[in-house]
């Protein structure tokens, strides 16, 4: 194995380790360090200082991410229920999540795009920053006005029920009309 082989190969295990770390699929995983060690190869001869490689894939990498989670920010999420799972029978936090996912993202893409990467997937938000080549207060302040935004859409929609340590007991649709985003759940 040449030099160059062994730097490739452990480039890509450090990548999927990154990935692994970030996303609960492995196949997306596998596509996520296949894009980004394209995304490298295709950039090397515009690397102009090879000391600070380690961090240009890395900037590579959290680039990737956040490109796959703008592209497809409804496919974001875990709660989603099983197929042929009738929406009366869904657990509180399913329905709640198919709603969200579809209110968040019906949010302007940059707002979507934050609130997959830092509040669905567990992304810092100076991981964010760095992503989405923002400075880490713009960041906050994006991430902040998605919240707000989705709030918004939420309580516009719906009516939650608290439980006597304020976590959600129960919700309920203000007039299926009224909501254009889970009225289709």
């Amino acid at each position: 194995m040449t030099a160059t082989e062994s730097i490739w190969r452990e480039l890509g295990q450090a990548l999927g380790d990154f990935f692994q770390r970030r996303v609960d699929d492995s196949a997306l995983v596998d596509d996520l360090v296949q894009e980004t060690m394209l995304r490298v190869h295709q950039g090397l001869p515009a690397l102009r200082d090879g000391r600070r490689l380690h961090a240009w894939v890395y900037r590579i990498a959290r680039r990737a991410l956040a490109d796959h989670y703008r592209q497809a920010p409804a496919e974001t999420g875990g709660d989603a229920p099983e197929p042929g799972v009738a929406p009366e029978e869904q657990t509180l936090d399913q329905a709640l999540g198919v709603c969200l996912r579809r209110m968040m993202a019906s949010l302007p893409s940059k707002y979507s795009e934050a609130l997959a990467l830092v509040d669905v997937q567990g992304m810092s938000q100076a991981e964010y920053a760095a992503a989405a080549n923002l400075s880490f207060s713009g960041a906050k302040s994006r991430v902040q006005r998605g919240r707000e935004q989705l709030k918004a859409l939420f309580l516009e929609c719906c009516q939650l029920q608290l439980d006597r340590l304020g976590g959600p007991a129960g919700w309920r649709r203000r007039e299926p009309e009224d909501c254009r985003d889970c009225a289709k759940s």
